[in-house]
C-alpha cells in the first residue's frame, strides 16, 4: 500500500486534491524510523506548496502536513508571506490539528518549549488581523484547549478584541464561532447573533422573473443546466440571478465537495467563509431535499444566506426545514459528479 501511496505522490499528472491526499497517507503510513524517506516526502510536498499558484490547490497540500508535528515552525513562515484567505485559513486549521495532536507535548517538552512563544506571536498577529477564516478555525480551537497553549496565548482576552473587528453580517458565521469560543472561555451561555433584516426584496423585481427559470453553470469540464423557481424561494431566486447576471459568479471555485453529498460553491473567498456584505432571508417551501440534485442555498444559520449555494449528489433530507431549496438539476449530473474543489465556475448564465 505504501509503494501505491508514493507511486499516486509522484504523479504530476493527478489533480491536486488527490495528490496531496497521496502526500497525506504516505506521511501517516511510513514509519518513523524510516527517516529519510518520510524527509523525502515532506520536501517534495513543500515543494509543491510553493510552487502551486492555485490557492484551493495550494490548501490542500497544505492540509496534507496535517500529521507533522514538526513542521510547525514552516506553517508559521508560511502564514506571514501568503495573502490568500483560502491559503490561510488552511494554515490555521493544520496548526490547530497539529497542536491537538497526543505527540505535541512530546515533540515539543517543557513548559518553556519555544514553540509555546511563536504560537502566542502566531495567534496575536492573527487576531491582529482578524480575517474570518482564521477566526473561526482558532475560535473554534480554543473550546477545547486549557492548557499550556491557553496560557501563552491567553484567548480570553484577544478572542473579544479579533470579534469586534469582523464585518457584519457579512462575517456572521465568524462572528458566532467567535462568540461560541468567548462564551466557553468566561463560562455563561452562548446565544447565536441572529442577523437584522439588512437587504430588502424589490418585489417589482420577483413580479418580472418568469414561474420557472433556467440557469447554465458553465465549468471546465462541462455545462449544468439547473431550474430555478421563483415562486417557491422568490427573494433566493432572485438575488442568485442578480449575482449571475452581474458575474459574481464568473471564476469562483467549488472550495467543498462531499461525495454522495454536495458540491459548494460561490465563496468570494474560496474556503467557505467568504460572502458579500449582506444576509437573505432563508426561505423554506413544500420544495425540498428528499431528491436528488437539489440547488439549495448555504448558510451559517438562519437567514445568513448569501452568496455560496450547493447542489446535491443525492436525496438528503436531514436538509429540510433548514436550508432554502431554490431549483433543481435538470442536466448534466455527469458533470456534478466529476467536480473536484479545485474547479472553478466558468460564468453562470440566465436563460
Amino acid at each position: 500500500k505504501i509503494e501505491e501511496y508514493k507511486q499516486l505522490a509522484d504523479q504530476n499528472s493527478f489533480i491536486p486534491q488527490l495528490r496531496a491526499k497521496a502526500f497525506e497517507l504516505v506521511l501517516k503510513k511510513v514509519p518513523t524510523y524510516m527517516s529519510l524517506t518520510r524527509q523525502i516526502y515532506i520536501d517534495r510536498l513543500k515543494n509543491q506548496i510553493q510552487s502551486t499558484s492555485i490557492p484551493v490547490a495550494k490548501a490542500s497540500y497544505i492540509r496534507a502536513l496535517s500529521t507533522e508535528v514538526k513542521e510547525l515552525s514552516y506553517l508559521f513562515a508560511l502564514s506571514r508571506n501568503e495573502q490568500d484567505p483560502a491559503v490561510q485559513t488552511a494554515i490555521a486549521e493544520t496548526i490547530g490539528l497539529l497542536i491537538s495532536r497526543p505527540d505535541f507535548p512530546y515533540v515539543y517538552k517543557g513548559n518553556r518549549n519555544p514553540i509555546y512563544i511563536e504560537l502566542a506571536l502566531y495567534f496575536q498577529r492573527q487576531m491582529n488581523h482578524a480575517d474570518p477564516g482564521v477566526c473561526a478555525v482558532l475560535g473554534n480551537f480554543f473550546t477545547k484547549e486549557r492548557g499550556l497553549i491557553s496560557a501563552y496565548c491567553q484567548p480570553d482576552s484577544l478572542l473579544p478584541l479579533a470579534q469586534a473587528k469582523l464585518t457584519l453580517p457579512r462575517d456572521i458565521e465568524s462572528y458566532n464561532e467567535m462568540e461560541s469560543a468567548i462564551s466557553f472561555l468566561q463560562k455563561r451561555k452562548f446565544v447565536a447573533k441572529i442577523p437584522e433584516y439588512n437587504h430588502p426584496v424589490n418585489w417589482q423585481n420577483v413580479a418580472n422573473l418568469n414561474d420557472t427559470l433556467n440557469c447554465i453553470i458553465k465549468t471546465a469540464k462541462g455545462e449544468m443546466r439547473c431550474q430555478l423557481f421563483s415562486k417557491k424561494a422568490p427573494a433566493t431566486v432572485l438575488n442568485f440571478v442578480e449575482l449571475a447576471k452581474n458575474g459574481f459568479y464568473k471564476e469562483k471555485y467549488f472550495h467543498r465537495v462531499v461525495p454522495n453529498f454536495v458540491i459548494q460553491g460561490g465563496c468570494p473567498r474560496g474556503d467557505g467563509y467568504g460572502g458579500l456584505n449582506y444576509t437573505i432571508r432563508t426561505e423554506i417551501s413544500d420544495l425540498n431535499f428528499q431528491s436528488s440534485y437539489i440547488l439549495g442555498m448555504a448558510s451559517a444559520g438562519a437567514n445568513t444566506e448569501c452568496t455560496q449555494f450547493f447542489i446535491t449528489h443525492s436525496p438528503t433530507p436531514h436538509l429540510d426545514g433548514i436550508y432554502t431549496a431554490f431549483g433543481k438539476l435538470i442536466s448534466g449530473m455527469d458533470v456534478l459528479i466529476n467536480i473536484t474543489p479545485n474547479d472553478q465556475i466558468t460564468e453562470i448564465i440566465i436563460e
